[in-house]
């Protein structure tokens, strides 16, 4: 909770820290509420609410008496399923998620492997299968295959845990993502199920308990994030220090340039800065489709990191925007990954008419002149 990090504010240092928005912003969310409480492990409804939220405190207003949030777990709304990843797994075999078939293929040790859609890059080792790289490439390939999905891995069985979890959830929350289903040939994954389960009405939320409420009064305090934005221009003044509120236009959200706009693969990671103008503690830049760790550096930048060693090759134009906390979202800009060794020329992706960074090889022409209007 970022409330916890503005104490003794104003007791030396400059200016507003980072935290003091952040907590503002996370009030602006906070609601009060009674519920009725249920047996343990039973949700119990609570419009709105979402896994990313929080739950400040709860009191048994029957017995006059605290609750350990402790015992508290916030539903999961959207629905989801696991894939294990195993060391049996061979050239062949098959995992089929969403009605999406992806095909395992052998490939060298230690060779770049640029995967077509569809297509599992395996690494072999004399003593079998490497299944936590199979678990990441499986990843990136569902995350490429289906804009319907998300893909994250996380540890399995064993001490320490090999990280070849593969967990997929649906993006947008409600039952209908509990009709994506899974299936697989061969050896080389196991799944949790025919189907994908969890996902509940989009409107609805709630909580469980690991200890019965059932029959009593529960009054909750939990902050919604998704108000987060500071958009009362007053408030936003007092906050970021400002000698003017913004006007609406600065309010509204663009993304205007991308800094840079293009990398070599091979590159080391660095940071990309997104100017713009909307920005608030709870904006988001969304990288290809994915929401990225966020920085607020001001209501017209934002930064997040770019680990280079996850571009292993070149892309196509990728979609870069920024939403909100709302669900408001940008037009986009576009990010490319090129060739090692591509010899790039001045420039950056921004709005308008002037195009993403340009680049040449030995094999071609320079562009030239730009297609910016008046230049």
């Amino acid at each position: 909770m970022s409330m916890v990090n503005v104490q003794n504010l104003g007791f030396g240092g400059s200016g507003i820290p980072d935290a003091l928005p952040k907590a503002v912003a996370e009030l602006q969310g906070m609601k009060m509420q009674v519920v009725d409480g249920a047996a343990a492990g039973t949700v119990v409804p609570v419009a709105g609410m979402d896994p990313e939220d929080h739950i400040g405190a709860a009191i048994d207003l029957t017995g006059l008496a605290t609750i350990n949030i402790g015992t508290l777990s916030i539903a999961e709304r959207n629905a989801k399923a696991t894939i294990t990843c195993l060391t049996s797994a061979v050239d062949g075999d098959k995992i089929s998620v969403n009605g999406k078939t992806y095909t395992v293929k052998d490939v060298v040790v230690h060779t770049s492997y640029n995967a077509p859609p569809g297509v599992i890059p395996i690494d072999i080792t004399p003593s079998g299968c490497d299944n936590e790289k199979l678990a990441k490439a499986l990843a990136k390939a569902l995350m490429s295959g289906d804009s319907a999905i998300t893909a994250s891995v996380g540890p399995g069985a064993g001490s320490p845990p090999a990280m070849n979890v593969v967990t997929v959830k649906v993006r947008q929350p409600g039952t209908a993502g509990n009709a994506f289903t899974l299936s697989e040939t061969g050896n080389g994954f196991t799944v949790s199920g025919a189907t994908f389960a969890g996902g509940t009405s989009a409107g609805s939320g709630g909580f469980s308990s690991s200890v019965s409420l059932a029959g009593k009064k529960i009054l909750l305090l939990w902050y919604d994030k998704r108000p987060g934005a500071l958009t009362n221009p007053l408030l936003y003044q007092a906050m970021q220090g400002m000698e003017e509120p913004p006007t609406g236009e600065e309010l509204e959200l663009t993304v205007t340039e991308l800094e840079p706009s293009s990398a070599n693969v091979g590159d080391p990671s660095f940071t990309l800065h997104v100017h713009g103008t909307g920005f608030g503690p709870d904006s988001k830049i969304v990288f290809n489709g994915h929401d990225e760790p966020t920085t607020f550096v001001s209501r017209n930048e934002l930064t997040t990191g770019v680990n280079m060693a996850v571009w292993t090759n070149p892309s196509h134009p990728l979609p870069v925007i920024v939403k909100t906390g709302l669900g408001d979202a940008s037009e986009p800009l576009e990010f490319q990954f090129h060739a090692a060794g591509t010899e790039a020329q001045e420039g950056r992706s921004t709005a308008g008419n002037l195009t993403i960074k340009r680049r040449m090889n030995e094999r071609q022409e320079p562009i030239r002149g730009d297609s910016k209007k008046g230049r």
